[in-house]
């Protein structure tokens, strides 16, 4: 009996221990990868609120222009495992989230075959091929490669994990209490996935078997907690998309939609070319009317499904749905912060990579099984191929950064990449190119400023740090009105400070660390400076209450 249990199991699981053992074989290596300074520092390595221990500050305020704190929350218990942050437990839990949410599809690929009554010859080949693009499709990467990427994975993992409870055959009273507090995890991940209430209902209605009357009273709640996330995000975001995201009419936003879905369309089929910053923001694509190849890739892909829509059944057109309704949070329909790099990324394909995996699979299930199994095969090596050369540039950021610029010339963060590895090298002159070229791409940008300053600081070009001051020193209001920016901001006053006080102007150095301590409190450069130039200074007074006192000497300095 035992014996006939086993092969039963087996011979219906074998194909997702196939896919997992691949995956592990793709991933393993990235358990000895660091971190990366692309977000990875602000995040985890360097963010205050960490250092501080003050993790529970992610669930009452925003954090750098974003809400979500079940991913802080999470990476910091990673961080008390082993303090400081110990790359190898960040880059193993990215890797299981991703082996959960492969065996998640797989799971929910099985039952939407079930559904469709497909036959014993073809029982477990819809979810194995579900499996193994989800699993191994090349935009994958920088989702489970990236430490910063356990967003994507452990939202796509509640979505998945709500998905497959709303959809279960049956109805009971608890499965759908734990499906709704899946979702609530979920959009507190990531908000993009407020979108999931909708699908599940269209998916749910072509399926057969609820009313709409029946849908709405379910899906209610889910819709309240969608409208709320919406509301809170956009606050947020507000001020990041204001600063950096020109304002653009719907017509307009609706072509940076279109050619976001064309660009993931072609990259779904080939994905070649694939880059960390591909720099489309909306302004480039406006401006080359790329658009226009994406439309062409829309119009084809529609006119195949319009040819075969009788031979595609409703859950064929259900899963279809999924991966659109989960692309267009970040298509540019609505503006988003990262929009001022760029429209279109690799991690925010990862969820929509859910529907079309499931979507794949039940086609090539319904084809001839020698067919079939040439196409998992040909798809295996074709993807795993890809997919292995671009887990390799993750290392770390020396591996990171010139493949970043290699793809986009002008990215700002490749060069800023770049020149701060040159810093910490000490090389200073082969730095100096890449402030150029930061500087051609976001001349006022805060971070472009801290890196110039500081790089003249090295080099002793100290009356070059004051020289450049005028114009870019904010007055207090203009500080507090982008919170997201003070503690760059503030390091930024630092090395200006420093300069001050190496051609000899203390007082108006003590009144620039004065703005910096204003800008960021827990700034320690700023809190070390304090005293020490209150003894070059001779103060009666602490230096802290001499801020306090001569608010009036250093406001309109930093107005100038």
């Amino acid at each position: 009996m035992m014996k006939h249990y086993w092969l039963h199991w087996s011979r219906r699981y074998w194909p997702i221990f196939i896919v997992l053992i691949a995956v592990a074989a793709i991933y393993g290596r990235t358990l000895g990868y660091d971190f990366v300074s692309w977000d990875d520092d602000q995040n985890i390595t360097q963010n205050p609120w960490f250092q501080r221990s003050d993790w529970w500050k992610f669930w009452t305020e925003p954090f750098i222009g974003m809400y979500v704190p079940v991913v802080y929350t999470f990476w910091y218990g990673l961080l008390r495992l082993s303090p400081p942050a110990n790359p190898i437990f960040f880059h193993t839990a990215n890797v299981l989230m991703h082996l959960g949410n492969v065996v998640l599809v797989y799971a929910i690929a099985r039952r939407a075959e079930e559904h469709l009554n497909s036959g014993s010859r073809s029982f477990s080949f819809a979810p194995f091929i579900a499996a193994l693009v989800f699993a191994l499709h090349p935009l994958q990467v920088e989702s489970v490669a990236w430490v910063t990427g356990l967003r994507d994975l452990l939202c796509c993992f509640w979505v998945l994990l709500a998905t497959l409870l709303s959809l279960s055959s049956g109805s009971s009273r608890l499965r759908a209490v734990c499906a709704f507090l899946a979702f609530i995890i979920a959009v507190l991940c990531k908000p993009s996935a407020v979108v999931l209430p909708v699908i599940l209902s269209i998916i749910s209605y072509l399926g057969g078997g609820a009313t709409l009357r029946k849908l709405f009273i379910r899906y209610l709640p889910w819709v309240l907690v969608s409208g709320i996330v919406v509301w809170l995000t956009a606050h947020i975001q507000t001020e990041v998309i204001s600063f950096a995201v020109p304002p653009l009419s719907f017509a307009k936003r609706l072509l940076i939609a279109v050619d976001s879905f064309g660009f993931y369309l072609s990259k779904f089929v080939a994905p070649f070319g694939l880059a960390v910053d591909y720099g489309r923001t909306p302004e480039k694509v406006l401006g080359s009317q790329s658009y226009y190849l994406s439309i062409a890739c829309l119009i084809l892909l529609v006119s195949l499904l319009a040819l075969s829509w009788r031979k595609l059944k409703a859950t064929d057109w259900g899963w279809l749905l999924f991966a659109g309704m989960m692309m267009t949070p970040t298509s540019g329909i609505v503006p988003f912060a990262f929009q001022h790099v760029s429209s279109v990324a690799d991690h925010y394909a990862y969820l929509p990579l859910v529907g079309v995996a499931i979507f794949l699979g039940l086609l090539v299930a319904r084809l001839p099984r020698r067919l079939a199994i040439g196409i998992a095969l040909v798809l295996s090596v074709y993807m795993t191929a890809i997919s292995l050369q671009r887990v390799a540039i993750w290392r770390d950021d020396k591996t990171l950064y010139p493949v970043m610029i290699a793809a986009n010339p002008d990215s700002f963060a490749g060069q800023i990449g770049m020149l701060a590895i040159a810093m910490r090298e000490e090389r200073y002159q082969d730095a100096l190119p890449y402030l150029r070229n930061a500087e051609r791409i976001e001349p006022t940008n805060v971070v472009t400023l801290l890196d110039k300053w500081l790089l003249y600081a090295r080099l002793g070009r100290y009356q070059d740090v004051v020289a450049d001051a005028p114009g870019h020193i904010l007055t207090k209001e203009k500080i507090i009105a982008n919170p997201n920016s003070a503690s760059t901001i503030a390091a930024q006053y630092v090395v200006l400070a420093y300069a001050q006080m190496q051609l000899g102007t203390l007082f108006e150095s003590l009144g620039t660390v004065c703005l910096a301590r204003f800008a960021d409190p827990a700034n320690n450069d700023a809190k070390n400076f304090l005293p020490y130039l209150g003894q070059r200074l001779k103060l009666t007074i602490s230096p802290e209450q001499w801020c306090l006192e001569n608010e009036k000497l250093w406001t309109p300095y930093a107005a100038k």
